[in-house]
């Protein structure tokens, strides 16, 4: 049976992760595809951060190492966009709403405007304020401090200390990467203020893509067993699965027939 492309990433990684030296055509002749598809797949982990190309081949990108924003935010738009439809049902009318910077927290922010909720959102990324303020039904509230271009937010002490002046019913937020010891960030700034933010609200939403299961970045912003709940578009696997399942993590996933929604059972 022909294998999915998210099955055959994870064996390209897998392979490049046992061997760094595999060319493009070692890849394509053990997997049995055309070297032009090794070449789609090694590029789309490229631009997620997974892996970093080479002639010839790729190897895995270093842990420091990622895109800017406006990078980021052209991969798996459409798996992004139905984490965020997901997420979003699982607010209520009224909440108070911590929302993190990021692509797949625009999402989020775009079909808070979309289904026209009413909620009030504190954020400190000025993408997801400014696509809020175009609505009227959503109060929103943007963090003071220095402003970032590359990533489209505000962070430092007056960015911390505004958050902390507020209580939230629950923080949505995601990250670079997700594994066995819990989400992960490779911008401190972000992980600042990510903690904060967990401070003064109630739960914790995390929206995350395939791509970030098991990725490892370079600093810990939370140990699973802070998360409330996990959205993403494909369940995880099952070491992963048994290690949100041990931290109480409810997990959604985005079911691709029918575009329903659907809980790991035991989560």
């Amino acid at each position: 049976m022909k294998a999915s492309k998210v099955e055959r990433q994870k064996r390209l990684i897998a392979m490049i992760s046992m061997d760094p030296g595999l060319l493009i055509r070692d890849l394509a002749k053990e997997m049995q595809v055309s070297r032009e598809t090794v070449r789609r797949d090694l590029d789309e982990l490229s631009k997620a951060g997974r892996l970093h190309r080479r002639y010839g081949g790729a190897t895995f990108a270093p842990i420091g190492l990622e895109m800017n924003f406006s990078n980021r935010s052209e991969f798996l738009v459409s798996e992004r966009r139905s984490i965020a439809q997901l997420a979003v049902k699982q607010i209520q009318d009224n909440e108070v709403i911590m929302l993190g910077s990021g692509a797949t927290c625009l999402h989020f922010a775009h079909e808070i405007l979309a289904q026209q909720r009413k909620v009030t959102v504190i954020t400190n990324s000025i993408s997801a304020a400014t696509v809020l303020g175009k609505g009227e039904n959503a109060r929103t509230l943007v963090a003071p401090g220095e402003y970032d271009d590359a990533e489209g937010f505000l962070w430092g002490h007056e960015t911390t200390d505004f958050v902390s002046k507020f209580h939230a019913d629950v923080l949505v937020f995601s990250v670079d990467g997700l594994s066995s010891a819990g989400a992960m960030e490779i911008d401190s700034r972000t992980g600042w203020i990510l903690r904060r933010m967990m401070s003064v609200a109630r739960r914790k939403v995390l929206l995350v893509d395939h791509s970030k299961h098991h990725q490892k970045s370079l600093e810990l912003v939370c140990p699973l067993t802070s998360i409330d709940m996990l959205v993403t578009d494909l369940p995880p696997d099952e070491a992963l699965a048994q290690h949100l399942d041990n931290a109480g993590v409810i997990v959604k996933c985005v079911e691709k027939q029918g575009g329903n929604d659907a809980e790991l059972p035991g989560a």
